[in-house]
């Protein structure tokens, strides 16, 4: 789904950079309106990804019962909006360990065939929830 929104995303971005090129090679004026299209295609994108890292963040909390400990009610949602990458590495560094197995792409679970994850009813709490 991220990789149709991403593909959406660019091709809105070059259809308005070529709009804004083609009023530009014509000696047209680019108007509020040209301006307003692109930063507005941007900010909702923005927004966008920002929604869908506060909700993933918030449901591992939850499933990892991880209380917050800054800005109660509204920690994902900050930490979302002021540093995305940070909080998507986060994500990461917390649900696997890449120290002892390498990341891939496209798996349903971000992780090698044949390791299975464990819930976390079944995980003490020293152990790691990957075997």
């Amino acid at each position: 789904m991220m990789l149709s929104v991403t593909i959406c995303w660019l091709f809105l971005n070059i259809a308005l950079l070529y709009a804004g090129n083609y009023k530009w090679m014509r000696a047209m004026e680019i108007t509020a309106a040209d301006y307003s299209a692109f930063a507005l295609v941007n900010v909702c994108i923005y927004g966008f990804a920002v929604f869908v890292a506060q909700s993933t963040r918030s449901s591992i909390r939850e499933k990892f019962m991880i209380r917050e400990e800054r800005c109660y009610d509204l920690e994902d949602i900050m930490c979302a909006s002021t540093c995305l990458p940070c909080t998507v590495a986060q994500m990461a560094r917390h649900t696997a360990n890449y120290d002892d197995y390498e990341a891939v792409c496209c798996s349903k679970t971000g992780l090698p065939d044949g390791v299975t994850v464990k819930h976390t009813s079944d995980v003490k709490e020293d152990e790691h929830c990957f075997v």
